[in-house]
């Protein structure tokens, strides 16, 4: 791949793992993967560092759950903006606006999630960019069949998606259904990255995939 022509941006929630192992073999993801610019969810601590030619920029806020923006060593970030308490970040990649969102979890926290969904991801879209690229762990979905059960509906997001054009990068085949995350009660695609229409045309593909060392799969847009 060309990284002068095309650029290849993943998201991922590690969970809150810090083993150094975790580390290495997160590295190796990104080499396998070939992945320019990751976008890490439920980061807690400063481990990644020691990362090979990857700079991390960090999120980590009070709640302790924040996020993180890998990139290539080679590929420069610009106007980062860090919302508190870690759950949102935004930087520019050439012409494009980047969001990482880790949104609050759970039904029991669905108000909280809300009232992030409204302000947030809505202060850093105040610009209305035209070029934007939205990943994260929304800890909801907007379609019934991308839950097994329990429809983690958002209306906030729903909104917010709709206000901005941001449309799912993801197009896989409607009769078939695919999910980000299992647990022993459900299985959902609450790991998403959205897109403006004019990034959408540019598309070359976007996947699941699966890291060993996480129960979240990484979705990759190329």
């Amino acid at each position: 791949m060309s990284h002068t022509t095309s650029i290849k941006i993943a998201k991922l929630n590690i969970n809150g793992l810090t083993s150094p192992t975790i580390v290495v073999m997160l590295e190796a993801f990104l080499l396998l993967q070939e992945i320019d610019i990751l976008l890490l969810q439920e980061v807690t601590q400063h481990i990644l560092d020691n990362l090979s030619g990857y700079p991390t920029y960090y999120n980590v806020g009070t709640s302790m759950r924040g996020t993180a923006i890998v990139t290539r060593g080679e590929i420069q970030l610009a106007n980062v903006t860090k919302i508190s308490p870690g759950r949102a970040t935004a930087a520019t990649f050439r012409e494009v606006w980047l969001i990482n969102i880790y949104a609050p979890s759970s039904t029991a926290r669905r108000q909280e999630r809300e009232f992030f969904y409204n302000s947030e991801p809505t202060y850093l879209l105040r610009e209305a960019p035209e070029n934007v690229r939205m990943g994260g762990d929304f800890n909801c979905v907007l379609e019934e069949t991308d839950s097994t059960s329990g429809y983690n509906y958002s209306p906030a997001l729903a909104e917010l998606v709709r206000g901005f054009t941001l449309k799912d990068s993801w197009q896989g085949d409607p009769s078939r259904r695919a999910f980000t995350h299992s647990s022993t009660s459900r299985a959902t695609r609450i790991n998403r990255i959205y897109a403006t229409q004019v990034l959408l045309a540019r598309k070359l593909g976007v996947e699941a995939v699966a890291a060993a060392f996480i129960d979240h799969l990484a979705v990759c847009y190329d």
